[in-house]
């Protein structure tokens, strides 16, 4: 998995992870797209355990991956209503509270 943290200008903290396979790659359906290809997603490789600790402790995800997204619904902090998909792409948002 690739995780990277980032802070918000109000100071909360947003935790992307995806999983590694999808680093460096755009995925198109029609008009809506992923594009991992950018900074934003330009993090440092981590395991399972290590992205879990990460998610739990962020204010803000945004994750992608089947290994990712199953990782967040073990860990409770999505539903499976929160998973949409883009080419056969997984990935969610979520403000935690």
């Amino acid at each position: 998995m690739i995780l990277k943290n980032h802070k918000t200008e109000d100071g909360r903290l947003l935790v992307v992870v995806i999983d590694k396979s999808l680093k460096g790659t755009k995925h198109h359906d029609g008009e809506k797209q992923l594009d991992f290809t950018g900074d934003f997603y330009d993090g440092e490789e981590c395991l399972p355990d290590e992205a879990g600790d990460s998610l739990r402790n962020a204010d803000m995800l945004n994750i992608a991956g089947k290994e990712t997204i199953q990782l967040a619904l073990e860990e409770g902090l999505i539903v499976k209503e929160d998973v949409k998909n883009i080419a056969g792409v997984p990935y969610a948002q979520a403000v935690l509270t």
